[in-house]
């Protein structure tokens, strides 16, 4: 007669779940608060670029909106002025360094997240 192993496997539930789709969900804040971000930042590079008025009110809610945004990179390199069109440095580098920073966070949150999954252990 043939002999019969069994497996037991033995699962431990706790609250790690819970506490996985916290962050989980905080990393996802901080995704979609860099998308708002990015974008706001683009609508400021582009109404630079092409040398919008901020007498216009949507315009100069942008560029007041974005300023806090943008303020510690200016100076960092030139403004680029050849003929009407306005290349605005600060923006793009502001851009780059923000997209950097919440890529970094989120990789962050995920590492801790990853010590709170369900534990699978064989007996």
């Amino acid at each position: 007669m043939p002999r019969v192993h069994h497996i037991v496997t033995e699962r431990t539930i706790t609250d790690s779940t819970t506490s996985s789709r916290v962050w989980s969900f905080i990393g996802g804040i901080v995704e979609y608060a860099l998308m708002v971000v990015e974008l706001l930042l683009t609508f400021r590079f582009l109404f630079f670029l092409f040398g919008a008025s901020s007498s216009n009110t949507f315009v100069g809610f942008i560029y007041n909106l974005t300023n806090p945004l943008v303020a510690p990179f200016q100076g960092v390199f030139a403004n680029a002025q050849p003929g009407l069109i306005f290349f605005d440095w600060p923006t793009l580098l502001a851009m780059v360094v923000y997209g950097v920073l919440a890529y970094l966070l989120v990789w962050l949150i995920q590492f801790v997240a990853e010590d709170y999954t369900v534990d699978e252990t064989l007996d």
